[in-house]
């Protein structure tokens, strides 16, 4: 959902009466213990907010159908332009909900009628439903990239960690204000550094803004501009900026750079080179094509038998990419 829709839509929910019971229905269930990304968690929510919606709508709001006033067609096409993206998004994902157990759900949920199921019973169905949404997500991603082995394997203008001739080679879709990516970095440093028959490949995605495409161009131009070949020093401006906690400023970016001894009039001239942006660009062509949808985005493949795991979110078990590396040799 877009951000401005977003916001206009909970602003609207939360100061209209009518509306306001289903703006606390959002914000109060309580599915934040899940080990689920946060756009699933948005999504689990405000599905069961808009299907709370569809099946009171003829109890709570039948008097709205009239459509007699400007306010209430405003409202309705909210509604519809809310309901189209919701629609999309359920469709797109393959989510599978029976509508009237949903609807039975949600009516004893606001009727506070005794639940037909326990708490952990409850907890135990929704964390089998996201693990094999996100099984069967990361199954297609895994079908997916077998088309398209030789791009993910190509390494021309992407920065690597690494044995630059490991047969296990990791590639990451990534965000420099991914706070995900940010927190898994340490781990695929300490993977690479564990095992030296191991290449970790950074592709930039830069989907959280200006500033995650400024910084990918620092790194993408630093890369370029290296004092020789045995200082790797783009590697310090990467390093730099994932360790930085907080959403990066420009002046961050900029002072990464010239830590890392680079010059930084020569940056801003140079940084908006063609070379750059298709470089990007191309990140994005790829990760459309194999249907990856954030960041960390994790490929880990066999460059010899072209075997590959997928995962999505952070990853921060180093048992777990570990086991993932042995089972691949």
């Amino acid at each position: 959902m877009k951000p401005v829709l977003k916001l206009l839509f909970f602003k609207y929910l939360k100061y209209n009466k009518k509306f306001n019971l289903y703006y606390n229905l959002y914000y109060n269930l309580s599915i934040d213990s899940l080990y689920i990304g946060n756009i699933m968690k948005f999504y689990i929510k405000l599905f069961f907010v808009f299907f709370a919606f569809i099946f009171n709508a003829n109890k709570v709001f039948a008097e709205e159908v009239s459509l007699d006033t400007d306010t209430k067609k405003q409202s309705y096409s909210m509604g519809t332009v809310i309901g189209k993206q919701i629609k999309s998004s359920i469709n797109k994902d393959q989510f599978n909900i029976n509508n009237k157990s949903f609807s039975s759900g949600v009516s004893d949920a606001l009727d506070d009628k005794p639940l037909k199921l326990s708490n952990d019973e409850i907890q135990e169905h929704l964390l089998a439903f996201t693990k094999k949404q996100t099984d069967d997500f990361n199954t297609q991603v895994e079908k997916n990239a077998k088309n398209y082995i030789k791009e993910l394997l190509d390494t021309k203008g992407i920065p690597e960690l690494g044995n630059s001739k490991g047969k296990i080679v990791v590639v990451e879709f990534f965000d420099y204000n991914c706070a995900h990516c940010k927190l898994m970095s340490p781990f695929l440093k300490e993977l690479v550094k564990s095992n030296k028959n191991v290449k970790l490949l950074l592709r930039n995605y830069p989907i959280m803004g200006e500033n995650s495409n400024y910084a990918a161009k620092a790194v993408l131009w630093a890369m370029d501009n290296k004092k020789n070949s045995k200082l790797n020093n783009y590697i310090n401006i990467h390093n730099t900026l994932l360790s930085n906690a907080n959403h990066l400023k420009k002046q961050d970016i900029q002072d990464a750079v010239k830590k890392a001894g680079f010059d930084n009039n020569k940056f801003d001239s140079e940084h908006n080179a063609l070379k750059f942006k298709k470089l990007i660009e191309s990140n994005f062509k790829l990760a459309s094509k194999l249907g990856i949808k954030g960041t960390p985005s994790l490929f880990i493949i066999n460059s010899q038998n072209n075997k590959i795991k997928f995962l999505s979110g952070a990853v921060t078990n180093e048992k777990e990419l570990q086991k993932i590396v042995d089972e691949l040799k």
